[in-house]
């Protein structure tokens, strides 16, 4: 989202744009960043590996803007979401919007978790459940409060029972922040 702040006279018959760079009357160069939360993360900013077998981007109805990220339950970490060099490093609620298209078996379930390319570690994880995921349409997963930084990724882990046919679908992925300063 672009943020354009407009500045206008208590008499409103003027109004003029506040932003000052070196080349508009020697100004200081410098921009900002307005960042609106809570953060969703959808389907076209996923990774996506494998793509095409593995997982894929997809075109689903019951998504929020139509588009979902859609991984095999044989696969695992095929989407994810790479934080990228300019997140704000903190601590953030999150939560995922999912489905998953498998026919319900007891302690049927996947994970969702958060991996630190660097340390080369898992640093969170989350099992759900599927009797909860199994739907045609999305439910929102929290997952708890994750230290989030560039260079981490979530990614989605496979089915803990391998079905040839079952699909689990992300639409996208909720941050809000705790506490960041």
């Amino acid at each position: 989202m672009s943020l354009n702040f407009m500045r206008t006279t208590p008499s409103e018959r003027v109004i003029w744009n506040p932003t000052y760079t070196n080349f508009y009357l020697q100004g200081i160069d410098c921009y900002g960043v307005l960042n609106i939360y809570p953060q969703i993360i959808q389907a076209e900013q996923f990774t996506y590996h494998d793509k095409g077998k593995s997982s894929d981007m997809v075109k689903d109805a019951a998504a929020l803007n139509g588009n979902a990220g859609r991984m095999r339950g044989t696969s695992g970490w095929s989407v994810q979401y790479v934080l990228p060099k300019d997140f704000i490093p903190g601590k953030y609620k999150v939560a995922v919007s999912l489905r998953v298209d498998a026919p319900y078996s007891d302690g049927l379930r996947n994970a969702i978790g958060l991996y630190d390319q660097k340390m080369r570690k898992v640093i969170a994880s989350k099992n759900i459940d599927c009797k909860n995921s199994i739907s045609k349409k999305y439910n929102l997963f929290e997952l708890g409060t994750w230290d989030l930084k560039p260079g981490r990724y979530i990614y989605i882990g496979g089915l803990s029972k391998k079905m040839a046919e079952a699909n689990i679908y992300m639409d996208y992925i909720r941050l809000i922040p705790v506490n960041n300063k």
